[in-house]
């Protein structure tokens, strides 16, 4: 049997992974709201009646900018799970390459699947809080 120390030890890791992806959220989207900012201003200097609809809402356009920086992340958390054995052995150019396609992937997953994996993490810390609780209690 485990004793009460390690096994909150262990809870806590597989928390703190959870919460890390949280802390690349934040950053990410700080750039999001600047993207929006700067995106908005230079529709505002292009023809102002062809971008009518994103000036009127631009509170929408820097949601929308939001979530695609969130959703990179989510993603690459994702693609992260997937472990490879090939990279070790690859070249610089096979490095970039696999990068460029992996934030590639990344981006697209995330789109579709950050609200998905939001909920996932966030029940997996909970999880992970539930158990340090009743361990806590229980000892």
């Amino acid at each position: 049997m485990i004793c009460k120390e390690c096994c909150i030890a262990e809870i806590n890791k597989e928390r703190k992974q959870g919460v890390l992806v949280f802390k690349w959220i934040i950053p990410f989207a700080i750039i999001g709201i600047v993207v929006a900012h700067y995106m908005l201003i230079y529709l505002k200097e292009l023809d102002a009646e062809r971008y009518k609809l994103s000036l009127d809402n631009p509170i929408a356009v820097g949601l929308i900018y939001i979530y695609l920086f969130i959703s990179l992340p989510l993603g690459w958390h994702l693609l992260s799970k997937i472990k490879f054995e090939f990279i070790l052995l690859m070249p610089i150019i096979g490095w970039l390459i696999y990068f460029g396609i992996k934030i590639t992937l990344a981006w697209a997953l995330g789109i579709y699947l950050a609200p998905i994996i939001a909920i996932f993490i966030i029940r997996k810390i909970l999880i992970c809080n539930k158990k340090i609780k009743v361990i806590s209690d229980k000892y």
